[in-house]
């Protein structure tokens, strides 16, 4: 889903998503889309600069239809965590407005930003489960490219822990008579062996040898079909 290249305001995307403070010098490339007015749509308010606060502006001229704009205030007061809840209203935005060829111009927001959208995306468009109710459409297929990015692998461990955090969020929330200890146990089994991780379920006589079982009265043991 994630995709790098080098920054390209020519290219075709519905929308491109870029970071603008209060101070920034306006790239021309940016500029061109707005036929030279950007700085004319920010004193109108057509595009705020301030802290978190998003700004969606069609373009005037070239293949890119849309600007998603989000506001950085004064940069130097920015932190990791401010830049990734911004990334997860833009990632609502894309969800809420069914964008299909996102691209988002990351050196805007600041260095070593590909790993905090890319969690942050998962973890804002994540669906709850739903057990009583008919299941939620699922969000559309949506191609994200990053620009400037310091590398694919940065993006992809940022949706290996967005995604993690929601397998965490499904797990809680799935009713008890669903998510059994049987159930639970064959999903790690799952995640292990997906994974390459080594693993080990512990029968309930070699669970109370081990000492933990203080920890988990609860536990009512599995039979391990492995030795």
């Amino acid at each position: 889903m994630y995709q790098v290249k080098d920054l390209d305001w020519n290219g075709s995307y519905d929308t491109i998503v870029v970071g603008i403070g209060a101070a920034d010098t306006i790239d021309e490339g940016l500029d061109t889309l707005f036929n030279g007015r950007v700085k004319s749509l920010i004193q109108a308010s057509d595009i705020s600069t301030k802290t978190g606060e998003v700004s969606i502006v069609p373009t005037f001229d070239g293949n890119v239809k849309r600007i998603l704009f989000v506001g950085l205030g004064q940069r130097n007061e920015n932190s990791p965590e401010n830049v990734r809840n911004w990334f997860g209203k833009v990632a609502k935005q894309i969800k809420a407005r069914a964008f299909t060829d996102v691209a988002v111009a990351l050196d805007t927001f600041g260095p070593n930003t590909a790993k905090l959208f890319a969690e942050a995306y998962e973890m804002a468009t994540y669906e709850h489960p739903t057990y009583k109710s008919e299941p939620k459409s699922t969000k559309s297929d949506v191609t994200i490219t990053l620009f400037g990015a310091e590398g694919q692998e940065e993006a992809l461990t940022g949706a290996a822990y967005g995604r993690g955090v929601n397998v965490a969020r499904t797990l809680t929330m799935m009713p008890a008579n669903i998510l059994t200890s049987e159930t639970l146990a064959d999903y790690a089994v799952e995640l292990a062996e997906r994974h390459g991780f080594s693993h080990r379920i512990l029968e309930k006589r070699r669970w109370r040898r081990s000492g933990w079982v203080h920890c988990s009265p609860s536990i009512k043991g599995r039979r391990s079909r492995r030795s």
